[in-house]
Parts: structure tokens; sequence; C-alpha cells
């Protein structure tokens, strides 16, 4: 009995490992393609890639095959991230407010209801295959990314989108005359530094300034993942009914969205994360703390603590995605996204393993959440705040921009 229940747990968590290795692998390929085709054509591309990943999953006849759609599922998963299509076109006072959309937590936790109701996860993956499909209808209704157009040199395409865009906001549309002047202003340069070449991920370590983003995000993100799946992966630690925490370990990520959009529109995004990655390193060293010492205390006030951790750590990352994206150049922007995002996953393969050892030694999941958010917290303090402030199109602007306020 014994050696069947080490058996499930060993594919359990291969089966996850395999699934964050796929999401490492597109962190990088989406953002190529991003910023090669598109943003809208990516987006698409991807939500067929889990429908129809999701759907063979259905007749999976064992975990190896079940475990290769996982890596392919996990490799579609990325490039959502990699093709934000409303981010380009909301003003930066706006973009903060993209938080309150809990797209993620929210069908994370309808997810975990449903998994309670049905415990089949045949019917899990075709519930996913069959949302999959409703969303492809989508492609009629979205338009491309106008700063992606410019970008490329796609002129008329982008005065059609920002046409659509007017209409379907029934608002009037913009003097074309003066968009036309920006565009062409914006071509001028693009000519001047030769930005129309393809960019690659060898971009993003080409100047001193954008080498420091790139390196900074990516070390956060990687700490990030692990403490958000670390906490989520490591829910059977909890105390009480499986399920029930599976869901409040999901559902905690909105009241997080909120705090973290309450905190941005007053401080920004520097001192909004250096705060919550504070608060998660002291919530996450408490839990650990209690769990080594095997302290005295209830299940649910650990289950308080752990969840708290939870939250500050969902709603730092929301906002690092935003500060992320604020702060890489149009031209490399999901490249640089991709990347990041990829390095992310070492986080996410790791957490299972930890979860592994920290069954023999008491609290190190969350001794090691602690220690890793409170580094977050210092790497944070050495980035540029991006609130209010234009969105870098060329790597030498973005250069300019951040040595003017380094002076």
């Amino acid at each position: 009995m014994w050696g069947l229940v080490c058996d499930r747990q060993w594919v359990s968590q291969t089966i996850t490992t395999i699934q964050m290795s796929g999401m490492l692998v597109g962190g990088i390929f989406w953002g190529h393609v991003s910023d090669g085709i598109g943003r809208k054509p990516t987006f698409f591309l991807n939500v067929l890639v889990l429908g129809v990943a999701n759907l063979i999953s259905y007749f999976s006849v064992n975990w190896q095959m079940f475990a290769s759609m996982r890596f392919i599922i996990g490799l579609g998963s990325t490039g959502f991230m990699a093709a934000p299509l409303m981010f380009e076109y909301i003003r930066n006072r706006w973009r903060v407010f993209l938080l309150l959309i809990p797209s993620f937590s929210l069908w994370a936790s309808v997810m975990a209801a449903f998994c309670f109701w049905s415990r089949d996860w045949k019917l899990l993956n075709i519930s996913i295959a069959v949302a999959a499909g409703v969303a492809m209808f989508g492609w009629f209704y979205f338009v491309e990314s106008f700063r992606w157009l410019v970008s490329n040199g796609k002129i008329h395409l982008a005065q059609e989108a920002i046409r659509k865009v007017s209409r379907v906001n029934r608002r009037p549309e913009p003097n074309l005359t003066k968009l036309t002047v920006v565009i062409e202003r914006e071509q001028k340069e693009a000519e001047m530094t030769k930005s129309l070449r393809v960019y690659s991920v060898l971009d993003l370590f080409r100047t001193r300034q954008i080498r420091k983003t790139t390196l900074l995000f990516a070390l956060i993100w990687l700490f990030s993942s692990y403490s958000y799946y670390g906490i989520a992966f490591g829910v059977q630690e909890l105390a009480g009914e499986f399920f029930l925490n599976l869901f409040l370990v999901n559902i905690i990520d909105i009241p997080g969205n909120y705090v973290a959009v309450l905190f941005n529109t007053w401080e920004g995004r520097k001192l909004t994360c250096t705060g919550l990655y504070a608060l998660g390193g002291v919530f996450g060293l408490l839990v650990g703390i209690f769990k080594f010492i095997n302290l005295s205390i209830s299940g649910t006030a650990l289950n308080a603590l752990a969840l708290s951790a939870k939250l500050c750590v969902s709603a730092a990352w929301d906002v690092n995605e935003l500060w992320s994206q604020e702060s890489f150049p149009t031209v490399v922007r999901f490249i640089g996204g991709g990347f990041i995002s990829s390095v992310s996953r070492v986080g996410s393969m790791v957490a299972p393993q930890i979860i592994t050892l920290s069954r023999d030694i008491k609290g190190l999941l969350y001794l090691v959440c602690g220690i890793v958010c409170l580094l977050s917290t210092g790497l944070c303090v050495l980035l540029d705040e991006t609130k209010n402030r234009d969105l870098p199109d060329q790597i030498q602007r973005h250069d300019t921009r951040s040595n003017k306020r380094g002076k």
C-alpha cells in the first residue's frame, strides 16, 4: 500500500514538473512569436493549443500520454502572458485597474469547486476544451495591438484598429491626422535606430539598463513563482478539508487583487511590491517556524497565516506583471515578459520537490517561502518606478529615460 501511495505521489510530482517545463519553454517561445506575428494571433493560438491538448487528455490511456499533454498545456498557458491585448491600449493611469479583473483566481476557484463536485479529472479536461472552443469566437471581436502595428510599420492597419475600437466603445473617431503625425514621428525614430529589425532574447542584455531590468525581474519572478505555487501545491499541509482549502487558496487571490490596486493608486508599483513581499515573507516565516518547532497552535490560525502569505505574494506578483510590462520597451516587451516567465518556472518546478522534503523537515516549504519573499523585497528597491509614465518604445529611449532618473 505504501509503495502505491509513493508511486502516486511520484507520478503527481513528475506530471507537475513536466507541465511547468512546458511553461518554461513556452515563455521564451511565445515571447518571440508575439513580437513577430502580433499579439492577437499569439493569444488565440494559445487558446487553440489549450483546447486541443485538453481534448486529447480526455482520451489518455496511461499517465505518460497524460503527462505529454500536460507539457503541451503548459506550453500553451504562457502565451496569454506574452500577448495581453488590453495592456497596450489602456492609458497609463488606468493600467493598474486591469488587476481588478480576477480572471485566473476566479476560474481556478471555480475549477476547485468543480473538482469537489465531480471527482473526475476527465470531466475537467472536457470542460476546459469546451471553454477554449467558445473563447475562439473572440477572434472576430478583438483587434491587434496598435503599438505593435506601428512598431512594425503597419500604419494602415493601426489606423483601422483605432477606428474599430472607437466604434465598439461608441466614441467619436479620433483625429487621425494628428495620429498620423505621431505615427510618422515614431516611424522616423524607428528607421533611425533600425528598430524594424527582428529582436531576440539577446537584446534583453545589450545595454546596462535593460540588462539590469531583465535580471532583477527574472529573479523576483522566480522567487514569486516558488512562493505562489509552493503554497498552492502544498495545500495538503493545511488543516481541514482538502477541496475547501484548495478553493480558499485560489479565491484568496481576489482580495489580493484589490489590495494591489488600492496601494498602487496611492504609492505606485515600487512601494506596493516592496511592502507586500515583506509582509508575505513575515507570514511565511511565521508558519514555517511554528511548524518546525511544532508549536501548539490551532490549525485554523496556521491556515490563516498561510493564506495571508499567499494573498501578499499573489498581490505582489500581479503588480510585478504590470510593472515588468511597463519597464520593457515595446520592441522587446513580450520577449522580455516571456523570458522572465520562463525563468519563473524554475521556481514552480522546485516547489513540488520542497513539498516532499517538507514532510521530513517540518515547515521547510514555508521557511523557504519567507526567505525568498524577503529577498524579493530587496530586489524591488533596485528597480525604477513606472507609475504614470509613458511606455518606452525603443531600447535607446528606455535607457535615456532611466539615466535621467538616475541623475
